[in-house]
């Protein structure tokens, strides 16, 4: 039987990957005249203890289960729920990001591994216990969401194969159109080529890379882990036109300014996406962010069937 053509070409993929890496590099040069980094953000001060009675009283979710790694709270009452994780997430580089934790941060690496390890508990209970398998992911711009989504499709179709093209193209050189962006992509690939392979030969190369062995795998974030094992579905939470606005006229990403237009850009993501779907999303995206403005102003606009809630989840690990 002749096999069904693959859902997206590379060079289409490679296309939207080098537009976007070329923005990121406007993202970082913006981000670096400001002095800090655009991937770790200071923290948005817990002013809140976990309100697991409310979040069960007023919504739909008993979150209790997750009191040992984290803390949550009901932000605005709806009838469906956007679920805000707050994370901690790690560069483009694995030695940039190793640096910058050590240096500016101050902290080891196994916090990182640590936060994202949180996230994954907490995606994983809300995807086993409630269904929830929608996932809105900060620094996916919907080029990359589609890239993704074509991927895995193409890569459940044809494991062995597929996880083999991965598998080469993330041992290969030339992968970076813009200098110094190389490894977040061959990190994706060797995690889905990981999932596609098993225990054979191939996927043991892959899975005793450099770039993802051990714990390694958690720098480049759990929802690329959950992805790849089929458990959830990644959609953007981040505009890059909005990103290259808050960066030429605005400070930065991690501005005031900045922080709101992203913000604001990932609930309008969002909203478009599941309009008319009577189902609750979860949002990963860093705990400095706070999400319940933009829902109040989004909620304003809806019919009352409409109407979304805000509950926020932060990781201990991740503070």
């Amino acid at each position: 039987m002749e096999k069904p053509p693959k859902a997206a070409p590379q060079t289409e993929q490679n296309f939207w990957k080098t537009r976007r890496k070329e923005l990121l590099a406007l993202a970082v040069a913006g981000v670096a005249s400001i002095g800090t980094s655009h991937f770790l953000e200071e923290n948005r001060s817990p002013e809140y203890v976990a309100d697991w009675d409310g979040i069960r009283k007023e919504t739909p979710f008993d979150l209790q289960p997750l009191e040992q790694i984290a803390r949550a709270k009901v932000e605005v009452v709806g009838t469906k729920y956007i679920v805000h994780i707050g994370q901690m997430h790690g560069g483009d580089t694995l030695e940039f990001t190793k640096r910058y934790f050590e240096s500016h941060a101050g902290l080891s690496l196994k916090k990182l591994e640590e936060c994202q390890k949180q996230v994954e508990q907490t995606l994983g209970y809300l995807h086993d216990t409630y269904g929830i398998n929608t996932l809105y992911m900060e620094n996916v711009i919907p080029e990359d969401a589609a890239s993704y989504k074509a991927e895995l499709d193409d890569l459940r179709a044809h494991p062995a194969e597929i996880g083999k093209e991965l598998l080469e193209r993330a041992k290969s050189v030339g992968l970076a159109p813009v200098p110094g962006f190389p490894d977040t992509y061959r990190a994706y690939d060797l995690l889905f080529a990981t999932e596609a392979l098993g225990h054979t030969a191939a996927g043991k190369e892959a899975r005793t890379d450099p770039l993802i062995a051990g714990d390694l795998k958690y720098v480049w974030g759990a929802p690329f882990l959950m992805a790849a094992q089929g458990k959830v579905r990644i959609e953007a939470a981040e505009d890059i036109d909005a990103n290259a606005a808050a960066v030429r006229s605005m400070g930065g990403l991690v501005s005031a300014e900045g922080m709101a237009v992203r913000q604001e850009a990932a609930v309008k993501l969002i909203e478009q996406g599941e309009r008319g779907r009577n189902e609750s999303v979860a949002l990963v995206y860093g705990a400095a962010h706070d999400f319940t403005k933009d829902v109040t102003r989004a909620n304003a606009s809806h019919a009352d069937v409409e109407k979304f809630g805000l509950i926020r989840i932060d990781p201990n690990a991740c503070q």
